[in-house]
């Protein structure tokens, strides 16, 4: 690994060229310049999964992301208790709301991960119930 010229070291991936034509279309060009596209979606991916607030990229705030690791380490803490209070159903209908509202891709599939943590602890709860849909024949 090298550094730039500012100190930050370089990590570089190597991916076919029909992968890296498909992640240019679905991580967009972004919020703008050399903060935006493939790289930024990259560096996102890794501070998601290290569960570590984004910093700022050339000035642009990345609050949805660090908003979305701060409920993150909420699910955590109702994992931990185990208990499925009011703010744990409060907590999982935000979530499920910002996956049908959330265009970031990384914010939305880090709620789709926290939804899937979530539902085993509402439905041994009894805050959501799981209908059969066997046919008896």
């Amino acid at each position: 690994m090298s550094a730039a010229a500012r100190g930050n070291p370089y990590l570089q991936v190597r991916l076919p060229q029909e992968t890296h034509d498909r992640l240019k279309v679905v991580a967009g060009e972004g919020a703008g310049g050399k903060a935006g596209g493939v790289s930024l979606f990259v560096r996102r991916l890794i501070y998601r999964e290290l569960g570590e607030p984004m910093p700022d990229q050339w000035g642009q705030e990345q609050g949805p992301l660090n908003d979305m690791l701060s409920a993150l380490a909420d699910v955590e803490q109702h994992e931990r208790e185990g208990k499925a209070t009011k703010e744990a159903v409060s907590l999982f209908n935000a979530i499920l709301e910002t996956t049908q509202q959330e265009e970031d891709l990384v914010a939305r599939n880090l709620a789709f991960i926290m939804l899937g943590r979530m539902t085993k602890l509402l439905i041994d709860a009894g805050h959501i119930t799981v209908a059969s849909s066997r046919n008896p024949s």
